[in-house]
């Protein structure tokens, strides 16, 4: 199957899932889903390797008739519990294609199938109007093991590796600042725990989004720096086989690499759908070469913070009603005070009712003067154009 009879099924289905959807929402780094959302992001990646860095950092090309090829098919599903808490769950799907010289003979072989699932968690901060950060952990493990060939043996020449094989843990976090309405820098940094008795990592990403209305375009800076722990790394030599191909992607002694990329993509009412351009040109024990992706995200708008509080409305401990309003509206008077336990400073929300049993959120605001049955609330914030009347219910909560 070649990749555009692939890519094309994929496209037109999720396009057709997201026929019902809410708009997608620009989410910084450091910020999660909204509560009681679902997001869905879907990545098609092809990564094309032109050469081989050894583990010196020393580059060598590819050889006419030799090539590699890695594509990715992955899938995250997001779910906000609250408004901080994210959890996640995945699955990669990768094909592998490797043409390699042995002597004067070229030696194809490819490989494919499910590469690894991934569980994770994100809890987010905010600091200030334009700060966002979050802490975030990640468990990703493979679903096959690799054959191990100590040095004096010679690997299977027809065959080739999905990648590194065991389990890896990622801790860190990811942080942003907003510089305008449109306008973000994001940035995220991992201690990695990787597969395959490899050398621990510090993964990094930096990037400059501009998220307009319709159109999001953005660049920035990946990479991932060793930690140097190889047990290998001053015997290169003796460092145990696998069936690699023309790559030096996997089994690698302190890999380290930079990647650069750029991408753009169109967001539509329910979902977005994006291109990404990347490279490696310096690194060490992997490839250079260059990725092309393609990205898609769907998702809902979840619960919004006025409709949790028309949902646990019974959970408040005051229930009073509005009496009388000051003239500029910034102000309520209601009908309890001290002998119901009122204090000052305690919040309130202003809700338009009806007979029906409805609820419509109309303002928040906190316990400004006490009396002995009687309260002044200052109104502190509207979320409609309702205007506030004698009659709406005041809830109050601590």
């Amino acid at each position: 199957m070649d990749r555009k009879s692939f890519y094309l099924p994929i496209i037109f289905c999720l396009i057709f899932l997201s026929l019902k959807a809410q708009a997608v929402i620009y989410r910084p780094a450091g910020s999660s889903v909204s509560a009681k959302a679902y997001q869905f992001d879907f990545k098609a990646g092809v990564f094309s390797t032109k050469g081989n860095y050894d583990y010196l950092g020393n580059e060598t090309a590819l050889e006419s008739g030799e090539s590699f090829s890695q594509t990715d098919y992955e899938g995250i599903l997001r779910y906000g519990q609250s408004d901080r808490l994210e959890w996640r769950g995945g699955l990669k799907f990768r094909q592998n294609a490797s043409s390699d010289l042995v002597g004067q003979a070229t030696n194809e072989a490819t490989n494919s199938g499910v590469e690894s699932v991934l569980l994770g968690l994100k809890y987010s901060f905010f600091a200030g109007e334009r700060w966002r950060y979050a802490l975030d952990a990640q468990f990703r493990t493979t679903f096959y093991s690799n054959e191990v060939y100590e040095r004096r043996q010679t690997p299977p020449v027809d065959e080739i590796i999905l990648g590194d094989d065991g389990q890896e843990i990622k801790l860190g976090g990811e942080l942003s600042y907003q510089f305008s309405r449109s306008n973000f820098f994001n940035s995220s940094f991992y201690y990695v725990k990787t597969p395959n008795e490899l050398s621990a990592e510090f993964a990094y990403d930096l990037n400059m989004t501009w998220a307009m209305e319709t159109w999001w375009f953005y660049f920035g800076l990946g990479g991932i720096a060793s930690l140097g722990s190889d047990q290998y790394t001053d015997d290169e030599i003796n460092k145990p086989r696998m069936s690699t191909g023309a790559t030096a992607l996997y089994n690698s002694i302190n890999r380290a690499y930079m990647k650069p990329y750029l991408g753009l993509a169109y967001n539509a009412n329910s979902w977005k759908l994006g291109v990404e351009y990347a490279f490696v040109n310096s690194g060490v024990s992997t490839d250079s070469g260059s990725e092309i992706s393609l990205n898609y995200t769907w998702s809902n708008d979840g619960q919004t913070r006025e409709e949790r509080k028309v949902e646990s409305f019974k959970e408040y401990s005051i229930e009073s009603s509005v009496v009388k309003i000051s003239p500029r509206k910034n102000f309520v008077k209601v009908d309890q005070g001290m002998a119901q336990e009122i204090e000052k400073g305690m919040k309130f929300d202003i809700f338009q009712t009806d007979y029906f049993g409805g609820n419509v959120l109309v303002a928040s605001g906190i316990a400004y003067e006490v009396g002995a049955d009687w309260s002044i609330v200052k109104i502190v914030k509207l979320y409609n154009q309702i205007e506030i009347k004698e009659g709406f219910a005041a809830r109050g909560y601590r």
